[in-house]
């Protein structure tokens, strides 16, 4: 348990297993939106390329947009170069940012989490296995709050 950052998993696998291959971070469009928030950012973005998942209505424009301007709220400039409709280049780190459109449930990880903290059911968004372990380990503050499967 406890806190884990980003950027720690990150300077874990650099030095680690992965040492001397490219990372690429899976993440959705709205978690990485977020990027200003997070614990060094700049060294994230200087550690993995990025593979951002696109839900709905979201275009990558978009949201390289709010990443910047969070970005700039916390003094952290960084550029970002159009490579193609889908694909953005990260100045001076040579990383990559490629957008990927997926169909998926318009449920975000997020909502999974605040639903698990509720006791909500998780039925037909996760697998069982994976519901039941978020139980099982108390995950997202879910501990003895299970949920009926019928």
């Amino acid at each position: 348990g406890g806190v884990s950052y980003t950027i720690d998993t990150l300077t874990a696998l650099a030095g680690g297993d992965c040492k001397g291959h490219d990372l690429y971070f899976i993440i959705g469009a709205d978690a990485f939106s977020l990027l200003g928030t997070w614990r060094e950012p700049l060294g994230v973005l200087q550690k993995a390329n990025f593979a951002v998942t696109l839900r709905g209505e979201q275009t990558s424009r978009n949201v390289v947009e709010v990443v910047e301007s969070g970005l700039n709220e916390a003094d952290i400039f960084v550029k970002f170069n159009q490579i193609s409709d889908d694909e953005y280049q990260i100045v001076d780190y040579k990383k990559i940012i490629k957008f990927v459109p997926v169909t998926t449930l318009d449920v975000s990880a997020t909502k999974i989490r605040q639903m698990a903290c509720i006791g909500a059911s998780l039925r037909y968004l996760l697998p069982p296995q994976v519901e039941a372990f978020i139980i099982r380990r108390g995950l997202y503050g879910s501990e003895g709050q299970a949920t009926a499967r019928q």
